[in-house]
């Protein structure tokens, strides 16, 4: 079992829909199998809102995420596995926090037009496919439940 999921992508690409289906899949397995296994969604917008950092620059995202990596730590510390779904644009960010931590990487993307592209960064960098914890989901034409069934057959 992972430490930490963490999703990215662009906005609009399908990351929180997917980190939820993902909990409710995750709570379900460990009731039938009576573990005491805690998690918690951390999602990108909820986050801004409680800490009021309305700031998009580079020098924002990077705050906005630099928190989220201490509010996992501690959700970590008392064994509780965060899943984060947020932009988080940059790679070198992502991947030492999700390497040092025990984590796994899904990026989610998609070519549809979904109404959220005014929040496209163009200076996000993808995560490397050669890695061993990323999980590469493209969500175009397809269902939530198609979409879901790709990561489960990969994590779960």
């Amino acid at each position: 079992m992972k430490k930490l999921y963490w999703f990215t992508g662009q906005a609009g690409a399908g990351k929180t829909v997917l980190a939820h289906r993902l909990k409710a899949e995750l709570e379900k397995k460990n009731i039938d199998q009576s573990i005491d296994k805690k998690y918690v969604i951390i999602d990108g917008d909820d986050i801004r809102a409680l800490y009021e950092n309305k700031d998009y620059s580079i020098d924002g995202r990077m705050a906005n995420v630099d928190f989220v990596q201490k509010l996992c730590l501690f959700l970590i510390k008392n064994k509780i596995t965060p899943i984060v779904c947020m932009v988080s644009p940059f790679g070198e960010q992502r991947e030492d926090f999700i390497n040092e931590n025990g984590g796994i990487e899904i990026y989610v993307y998609t070519t549809e037009i979904r109404g959220r592209e005014h929040y496209h960064v163009e200076y996000f960098e993808k995560p490397d496919e050669m890695r061993n914890n990323v999980v590469y989901i493209d969500t175009t034409g397809l269902t939530v439940d198609e979409s879901f069934g790709v990561i489960k057959n990969k994590l779960i």
